[in-house]
């Protein structure tokens, strides 16, 4: 099906290329910031913020672990029919492909699976989150597997209707593209203000803390804190203030990312009880397909990025000093 000897030594090599690309990795994280697993850590960060499908719900079998990754393989936002037309019609008519584009119908094969049911630390069993983005990596290598697959078919006459078809779903799925690390964009909005403002003291919630925290260069951004009411793990900044519900009114101003509000209902209400006048906020951005569909910036469905908005916060409480880490027990 594929000769082995003739891609031992190519495999050989790409597993010490890989292996020189990860020990210069770490030994850049460890180089700049002491930590060479910070990469990891990262992730981990990441994913207890998240809530990734696990394959157990209370000792009992989980049958949405399946199932999502399966749903989303027939028709995902990513990449429309293209992924399974190209795996599933890769694999019925493997003995006619050649050999490379075997080899793209094994690795993307092996990618949504590891993408789908793998963990995202090689230590423990971490799932990553059911977010099809991940498999974007494998975009060229589907494409060409995908032309593969339709070419070896080229005279029959269902090709020439799928692939059109495949193809302009794509370019929809392109036009309507949704939030992806769009959160992150609105917090870097509110990195910039914080550095345009570095007098004032700002309180946000701990997904837009850690986003900014990253975006800062991994550096404790002195005048931003978020609440004391989530785990200290959570935090990817250790150093980072958190403030209990009466130190929160003694700032000058409250970071709302749209985004990460839904996802932190706690930081809802600090927002209810302190949140003032609007003192600050960005523009919005809507998705591609409304150049095509202007009438679809009136639904929900048609922003794909929120304003950043910074609110005056309500004075009162005890003051805290942003030089002073809050006790995390």
């Amino acid at each position: 099906w594929i000769d082995h000897r003739r891609y031992v030594i190519p495999t050989v090599t790409l597993a010490l290329a890989c292996a020189v690309v990860i020990a210069t990795d770490l030994a850049v994280f460890s180089i700049a910031f002491d930590d060479p697993l910070l990469r990891f850590r990262l992730s981990l960060g990441a994913v207890a913020t998240e809530q990734p499908i696990l394959p157990e719900v209370n000792g009992a079998f989980n049958p949405e672990f399946v199932l999502w990754p399966i749903r989303n393989a027939l028709y995902s936002k990513a990449f429309g029919l293209a992924l399974v037309v190209a795996v599933i019609g890769g694999w019925w008519s493997r003995r006619r492909l050649n050999p490379s584009a075997r080899i793209l119908l094994i690795t993307i094969t092996l990618v949504w699976v590891w993408m789908s049911f793998g963990s995202s630390v090689p230590w423990v069993y971490r799932p990553f989150e059911r977010i099809m983005r991940y498999l974007q990596p494998a975009s060229l290598a589907l494409a060409v597997l995908f032309a593969s697959v339709v070419t070896i078919h080229r005279g029959r006459r269902l090709p020439h209707v799928v692939a059109p078809a495949v193809l302009a779903a794509c370019v929809l799925n392109l036009l309507g593209s949704g939030t992806w690390d769009q959160n992150v964009h609105v917090s870097k909005e509110l990195l910039a203000y914080v550095r345009r403002h570095p007098q004032m003291q700002f309180v946000t919630d701990y997904h837009t803390l850690n986003e900014m925290y990253v975006a800062n260069g991994v550096r404790t951004i002195p005048n931003v804190a978020t609440t004391n009411d989530i785990k200290p793990s959570r935090l990817l900044d250790g150093r980072a203030a958190r403030l209990s519900p009466d130190e929160v009114g003694a700032c000058d101003a409250i970071l709302v990312n749209p985004l990460n509000v839904d996802r932190t209902p706690a930081f809802k209400e600090v927002i209810h009880n302190h949140g003032d006048r609007l003192r600050y906020e960005t523009q919005p951005t809507y998705r591609r397909i409304c150049w095509l569909a202007p009438w679809l910036r009136n639904q929900p469905w048609g922003l794909r990025k929120p304003p950043a908005r910074v609110l005056d916060c309500a004075p009162y409480g005890a003051p805290w000093r942003p030089d002073v880490v809050t006790d995390a027990k």
